[in-house]
This record gives structure tokens, sequence and C-alpha cells, in this order.
């Protein structure tokens, strides 16, 4: 099959299989008539396979590295999928983390400015009420 076909069987846009093959995640082969990239069904296996990973959270870098190391070592693949998506759900966990002290400090910010009168500091290229707590000048 094409890559018209391989897209539409996939549910992709043809530039994507084209963009996946450029950077050799696909490895079609050639028509020797018509130099047409020729795929097979284990393409639009490994382009499910693709999707699904970056479903995951993947990237195609890592992507890159699974499938290469399927086609040399077979199962040690999954092995590590399962240990990077195991890395990346703690990454992740952290980031949460981070991300509810920032929203914390943003909304006790938020909570000064409104005690102050809200937003209508003057005079100050930076707010000081995220500083000290409180635009100066203001009852």
């Amino acid at each position: 099959m094409i890559v018209n076909e391989l897209a539409k069987r996939a549910g992709v846009e043809p530039h994507v299989v084209r963009y996946y093959t450029r950077i050799g995640l696909l490895k079609p082969k050639r028509d020797r008539c018509n130099g047409y990239k020729l795929f097979s069904s284990e393409d639009i296996r490994r382009l499910e396979f693709i999707r699904q990973a970056q479903h995951f959270g993947f990237t195609l870098s890592e992507i890159a590295t699974v499938l290469d190391q399927h086609e040399n070592e077979g199962c040690e693949c999954c092995h590590t999928m399962y240990v990077t998506l195991h890395q990346r759900i703690e990454e992740h966990r952290c980031k949460l983390e981070e991300m509810i002290v920032q929203q914390n400090r943003m909304e006790g910010a938020l909570m000064r400015w409104d005690a102050a009168g809200g937003a209508g500091c003057a005079g100050s290229p930076v707010c000081p009420s995220i500083k000290s707590g409180g635009c100066p000048g203001r009852s």
C-alpha cells in the first residue's frame, strides 16, 4: 500500500506517515517500477504502536529507541517501556505537587490584592502587593 492508503487505514493524515518515514520510524520498501514507497501490514501495526505510545507521553525519540530495541532484542522493549512509564508517572507526580504549591502562592497573592482593593496600584512597574502583601497608599 502507498502513503495515502496507510494513512487512511491507520486514521492519520498522510503528512504524518511521510514524517515518520523521513525520521525512520516507518521503513517502507520501494516499488522498483515507479519508486513509490510501499507499506505493509507490519507498518500499520508500527504506526498504531507509535500513536498509542505518544498517547502515553512517549517522545518520538523514545519510541524510535523502543522500536530499534524490538528489532534487535525482541521483547526486551516491553521492559524498557514499563520502566520509562513508571519514571514518567513519578516525574508527573512531582510536577503536580510543584504546581499545587505554585497555585497556592498565586491564590494567596490574589487574596492579598483583593484585600488591598484589587488591581489598581499605581506608581510602581512591579506591583508591591506580591512582595509585601498589600499596595502602599491604599486603604
